[in-house]
């Protein structure tokens, strides 16, 4: 009866410790292996790095807009900061590349507070600018917006900017 309780403990133990082993590889390979083949074998538009938005038209300006985007293959992740003269805003950034063109969408990451956006954006001139249509819900007029806008690659160098008129 002994051996049996033993065999049957350790059968359990076993069966835990494969378990785990199995799920820890699965991680790695879906956090590390995947993101490196997919950087590896990657032959789109390269857009990570430092991104600031620039309105196009007869649009008054209120806030500036700096995107932080990391990339990962055609996937995009990173964080937006809105800065105005009350403060700033950050939001999560998601996205992808393909052929060209890229998707960005955008969520507060304050998540008791409405705040989503999405840009449908194309590479322009050399790919240091990204060309396009925004689209966000209006929390002051609870309404859909859209807009053209742009945004330029920056220089790495640039950590965060002051407010439109802090000078």
């Amino acid at each position: 009866m002994e051996e049996i309780s033993i065999n049957l403990i350790l059968g359990i133990v076993s069966g835990i410790i494969t378990s785990f082993l199995i799920f820890a590889a699965l991680q790695v390979i879906q956090k590390i292996v995947l993101p490196w083949y997919k950087d590896l074998t990657y032959s789109d538009l390269v857009i990570d790095g430092d991104w600031e938005d620039v309105t196009d038209g007869d649009v008054e300006v209120t806030q500036r807009i700096l995107h932080k985007l990391d990339q990962k293959g055609n996937s995009i992740t990173g964080v937006t900061e809105l800065i105005d003269e009350s403060g700033s805003k950050t939001m999560e950034v998601t996205g992808f590349v393909r052929n060209g063109t890229v998707v960005l969408n955008f969520q507060r990451k304050d998540k008791q507070k409405l705040g989503v956006m999405t840009y449908l954006l194309k590479a322009v001139e050399d790919g240091s600018k990204l060309s396009g249509h925004a689209l966000w819900y209006d929390i002051s007029s609870s309404e859909i917006r859209s807009i053209e806008n742009s945004l330029v690659r920056k220089d790495r160098s640039v950590q965060k900017a002051e407010p439109i008129g802090a000078s």
